[in-house]
This record gives structure tokens, C-alpha cells and sequence, in this order.
């Protein structure tokens, strides 16, 4: 598992400072450097590569495994290859690891997006109604990520696994948690947000109600 930090608004009392800081990281982002949504992008589309070789390796595998009685009966030299099973075992796992690292990867692109549509830009107002629709994307590819993880720990593999499995195992869960934190802390800066835009919308007195 490689994990990969979120980026996530800081929880801060005034809303000004935290527009005014989020609006600078994102105009030194476009001037010196790609987004987080960029990066991550380029991550899944790295682990969408490496799946197709495993797909691969597992077809050549098979070829291999289909001719080897035909070869032992020209007394020919066999290429040694894993057995059919134990190499499924095998790409099974990494898919796994793939899955996770993918679904990990869009929770913090939605976060991201959320981040940035919940800021005020230099040219538009914040998109708190978008930014909440991108932060339910992420705890949904949060909660699948925290599925495969469960599922992992089940696979036989891991239930006779050495310390090496139980270390990725470990750095999965480390990954869950900082997606986690990040999400509750996005949650908390949108409802802080809309809170205010309400109290500067809505003006309530004795006897009298007014919508700015």
C-alpha cells in the first residue's frame, strides 16, 4: 500500500482566512504546479497500467501451463511457471491492493474538488451545494476502500501471513484513518460555511423576518 496525503481545508475560526489561504494555494498551484486532482489522476491511471500487465503475466502464465505437456513429450527443456492457482492467488491480491489504492485515490480527488468549490476563487463565489455532493463521493469511495481492506483481511493469504502482509495491512488502515480525518474536517468547514451564509442572509428581529 503507498499512501498518498489528502489535502484538506483547515478547520479555522474565520472564514476569511481560510477563503484568503485556500484562494493563494490554488493560484500557486496553476502558476508553479499541477493540482492534487492532477496528481492523482496520473497515480490511477499508473495503477490502471499495472493491472492490465497482471492481467498479462496471468494469460501468459496460462499459455504456458496449456503447452507444457506437449513439450515434455518432445523431451524439450520446460520453462519453469507457476502454478495456475497459486499465480491467481497472486494477481487476486495485487488487484486488491489496486482497488483499494484506486478507490483511496478518487476519495482524495473528490476532496480536492471539494476543497476547491467550497473556497472562494478569484473569479467565482463558493459552490458549497457542489462541494457537498463532491465530499458524499468521497466518503463513498471511502467506505468501498474500507471494504476491500476488510475483505483482505480475510483471504487466506493473509489469515497464514507473514509480517510483511501484516504491514500492508497496517499502512492500509493508516491511509483509511487520514482520508477519514480529512473528511470529517471538510464536513465541518462546509456546515461552519453554510452556517454563514445563512447568519448573512437572514436577518431575524422581534416581529420581523427579512432574506437579504
Amino acid at each position: 500500500w503507498k499512501s498518498n496525503s489528502a489535502r484538506s481545508p483547515r478547520s479555522t475560526v474565520t472564514t476569511t482566512t481560510t477563503d484568503q489561504d485556500n484562494a493563494s494555494f490554488l493560484l500557486g498551484m496553476d502558476l508553479f504546479g499541477q493540482d492534487t486532482s492532477t496528481l492523482e489522476r496520473g497515480i490511477r491511471d499508473k495503477l490502471q497500467d499495472v493491472e492490465a500487465e497482471l492481467q498479462r503475466v496471468l494469460k501468459l502464465n496460462d499459455d504456458s501451463n496449456s503447452n507444457r505437456s506437449t513439450v515434455r513429450m518432445n523431451s524439450e527443456v520446460v520453462e519453469e511457471t507457476l502454478d495456475p492457482n497459486e499465480l491467481a492467488q497472486q494477481v487476486q491480491a495485487y488487484q486488491h491492493k489496486i482497488s483499494f489504492l484506486k478507490e483511496a485515490s478518487l476519495a482524495r480527488s473528490a476532496l480536492d474538488e471539494a476543497a476547491t468549490l467550497s473556497s472562494a476563487a478569484l473569479t467565482s463565489e463558493p459552490d458549497l451545494a457542489q462541494a457537498s455532493d463532491q465530499l458524499v463521493q468521497a466518503t463513498q469511495h471511502y467506505e468501498q476502500a474500507q471494504i476491500i481492506l476488510e475483505q483482505n483481511k480475510t483471504t487466506p493469504q493473509v489469515s497464514s501471513s507473514s509480517s510483511m502482509m501484516m504491514q500492508e495491512l497496517y499502512v492500509g488502515q493508516q491511509i483509511l484513518e487520514g482520508l477519514q480525518h480529512a473528511i470529517r474536517r471538510q464536513r465541518v468547514e462546509l456546515i461552519h460555511k453554510a452556517s454563514s451564509v445563512l447568519d448573512a442572509s437572514i436577518h431575524v428581529a422581534v416581529n420581523e423576518l427579512s432574506v437579504k
